[in-house]
């Protein structure tokens, strides 16, 4: 198991670093367009697909109760560390709220 968990965290690691760069690419060409993307995301992030799977919402509620995982632990290890890394301020988060359906809206090429 523990075999397994090293070669998924490398993996995710590796995805990690391969977007990371995409949206520093991003950044450096279309900052606002890719800091309201972002925002979209950010501010509106949850779990991908867990309300998917079967008795998902309860999923969720252990999750929190059993303390793997919550807003307050995505705040402080998720979304500051990565805005950090980003160099995004932020202040530069703080915008208009933007619909969900925002997201899929392309940036420009």
């Amino acid at each position: 198991m523990e075999k397994a968990l090293t070669f998924l965290a490398t993996d995710e690691k590796a995805h990690f670093n391969f977007f990371k760069q995409c949206v520093e690419v991003y950044l450096k060409f279309h900052r606002q367009a890719t800091i309201e993307q972002m925002r979209a995301v950010m501010h509106n992030f949850a779990m991908p697909a867990i309300n998917d799977l079967e008795h998902g919402r309860q999923r969720v509620a252990r999750i929190k109760s059993l303390g793997i995982f919550d807003e307050d632990m995505y705040y402080r290890q998720v979304y500051l560390p990565l805005l950090e890394s980003l160099g995004v301020e932020r202040q530069e988060m703080r915008g208009p709220r933007v619909k969900k359906s925002a997201v899929t809206s392309p940036l420009p090429e």
